[in-house]
């Protein structure tokens, strides 16, 4: 897939490549491979087993040293939930963001209250690393908080909405970013009904776009199971009741 996006935009803009793995090695190589089908950098998830069991600040920093180093690749830091025992502490984003590797900060905070102040350390620390929000459910109001950017899933599924919220927001345009918000706040409720994004919102957003006439099927990758008949039904109506139209 990496291949084919580098082909088709063939230099337009920057090819970004997740990476999950359980270790440095495993990681190193995925991101070697994606490198090697035309990415101009990767994003880093922490390894998963993480989640479960934590880890040292040694061991957090030192994944990112072993896949920049054998790799030799642009990266962008994935911040997981705060509440999370992935999730990086402010004390080891600063060491992270002092590698000239990293590029920039996908921050997942979704703590309000310690978004701000972390942004302003690690400002203060290393200016030019860019900090880009992936909260879809707090997205305004972390891109008017402290925010260079956006990096989110919703926005493979509505482009041009998040485009103008986020543009009017960082031109500070509020009037604009707020009726843009308004537009993609009936479609978030459709796909993440006031939750996090998670699986199921995926699968709702697939059954939408499918609805919508935008995909082909809304077939689920398996071990996810197709939505009941009663969740596509409601799900059509709310998209007819803001104003979308179905074809399905």
């Amino acid at each position: 897939m990496t291949k084919v996006v580098a082909e088709a935009v063939n230099g337009l803009v920057k090819v970004v490549s997740g990476v999950s793995a359980e270790g440095s090695l495993e990681a190193r190589d995925c991101a070697i491979a994606a490198k090697e089908a035309g990415a101009d950098a990767i994003l880093l998830m922490p390894p998963h087993h993480w989640l479960r069991f934590g880890r040292t600040s040694e061991t957090a920093v030192g994944f990112l040293q072993d896949v920049a180093e054998g790799a030799d690749i642009s990266i962008i830091v994935h911040q997981y939930p705060a509440w999370t025992k992935a999730s990086y502490s402010l004390a080891e984003l600063l060491e992270l963001v002092k590698n000239p590797q990293v590029v920039c900060i996908k921050m997942g905070t979704h703590d309000m209250a310690r978004w701000y102040y972390d942004y302003e350390k690690l400002k203060e620390t290393a200016p030019e690393v860019p900090i880009l929000t992936c909260h879809n459910e707090y997205l305004l109001a972390s891109l008017l908080e402290g925010c260079d950017g956006a990096l989110i899933g919703f926005a493979g599924f509505v482009p041009e909405l998040m485009v103008e919220v986020v543009h009017c927001a960082l031109n500070g345009d509020l009037v604009g970013a707020r009726k843009a918000r308004r537009q993609v706040d009936g479609l978030s409720r459709i796909v993440y009904n006031f939750g996090k994004p998670s699986g199921d919102g995926h699968q709702r957003m697939k059954c939408t776009r499918w609805l919508m006439g935008k995909f082909p099927s809304m077939t689920m990758r398996r071990p996810l199971r197709p939505l009941p008949d009663t969740e596509v039904a409601q799900i059509r109506q709310n998209l007819e009741v803001i104003g979308y139209e179905c074809v399905h």
